[in-house]
């Protein structure tokens, strides 16, 4: 029986090793540039939600996906973000092209964000200017969601009156 639970191809050696680690490393360092998969996914935008006086403002990095291939859905107080970055037929690439370093993702993708705040699902605007996806959400006026506390109570106390 083997003490190793897993076993290397070929010979370790120190160079492995350190390509290795330099791989891992690089990874580690770029995921806020293009996040990784989430959820078993090709890849995963980057996203940043901010929040001004009057509604919230989404972006997200969907460099070389077109309009067409994205999908924006609204539901409450979540925005779903579907879409996909095809890599064949982009046109500074030939479908003879040998790859021979890529650092970019292609696939599709799905992006569920939950808003701070119920917004005004009719009002909402998406726009996509040089590869970045802004979806403005006017917020709803009212008071939204509100905490109710519930009283607990055994089986044979009667149901407080209103």
């Amino acid at each position: 029986m083997s003490r190793f639970p897993f076993r290397l191809p070929g010979k370790v050696s120190l160079e492995g090793l350190q390509s290795e680690l330099s791989n891992l490393v690089e990874r580690w360092w770029h995921c806020g540039v293009n996040t990784g998969p989430l959820d078993g996914q090709d890849w995963a935008p980057p996203v940043e939600l901010t929040e001004d006086a009057d509604c919230f403002r989404l972006s997200v990095e969907l460099p070389g996906v077109p309009r067409s291939a994205i999908d924006v859905t609204a539901v409450g107080t979540t925005l779903q973000i579907v879409g996909d970055k095809l890599s064949a037929g982009a046109p500074d690439s030939t479908p003879a092209a040998k790859v021979i370093h890529n650092e970019r993702r292609y696939g599709g993708f799905k992006r569920l964000v939950n808003l701070p705040g119920p917004v005004r699902i009719n009002d909402i605007t998406a726009v996509l200017t040089d590869g970045v996806l802004t979806v403005t959400l006017p917020k709803a006026t009212g008071t939204g969601p509100q905490d109710v506390r519930i009283p607990v109570r055994t089986p044979d106390e009667a149901p407080p009156t209103t």
